[in-house]
C-alpha cells in the first residue's frame, strides 16, 4: 500500500506542477501597441472573441493582425482593435496540438470606413486552432460571458 500511496502524491504533484508552469506562461493581455488609425483615411473596428469552449483553455493564443502578434487572448477574452480601411489579415496563432508546432489560422479582410467585423477563435486539438468571421448576433452572446482585453495605440 505505502507505493501506491507514494505513487498517487506523486502524480498529483506532478500534474499540479504542470498545470502552474502552464498558467505562468500563458498570460493574455496586449503585445505591443497597435498604430492610431488615421481619421482621415476612414476607420473600422475588428471584434476578436475567444469562445468559452474548454478545450485549449490554459492556454493563451497569440492573435496577429498583418502578420504581427498584437495581443495573447485566453478562453472567454475579446478585444476590439481599431484599424484604417483597407484590407487586412487577421490570424491566430498557437502551439501544440497532435504534432506539437506552431500553427497560424488567418482570415483575409476589407474593413470600409465605419466598419464593424466580428471574428470568432476555436481552439481545436486534432488541428489548427481556426479563425473565422462571424455574425454580430453570435458575437455579441459571446461578448457578454467575455472579459474585454483594453487596447493601447502608439
Amino acid at each position: 500500500m505505502p507505493n501506491k500511496n507514494l505513487a498517487a502524491k506523486l502524480a498529483l504533484h506532478t500534474f499540479s506542477f504542470a498545470l502552474l508552469l502552464q498558467a505562468l506562461g500563458c498570460a493574455s493581455g496586449q503585445l505591443k501597441p497597435l498604430p492610431k488609425p488615421e481619421t482621415n483615411k476612414g476607420v473600422a473596428e475588428i471584434v476578436v472573441v475567444r469562445n468559452s469552449n474548454l478545450l485549449g483553455s490554459p492556454n493563451a493564443f497569440k492573435v496577429q493582425v498583418n502578420g504581427e502578434d498584437i495581443l495573447s487572448i485566453r478562453t472567454a477574452q475579446y478585444a476590439i482593435l481599431r484599424l484604417n480601411a483597407g484590407k487586412h489579415t487577421v490570424g491566430v496563432k498557437s502551439f501544440g496540438g497532435l504534432t506539437p508546432t506552431t500553427k497560424i489560422d488567418t482570415v483575409e479582410f476589407t474593413a470600409r470606413d465605419g466598419d464593424q467585423l466580428y471574428f470568432m477563435i476555436s481552439p481545436h486539438f486534432s488541428k489548427n486552432n481556426e479563425i473565422e468571421e462571424i455574425p454580430k448576433s453570435e458575437a455579441e452572446q459571446l461578448i457578454e460571458k467575455s472579459e474585454l482585453i483594453e487596447i493601447q495605440y502608439q
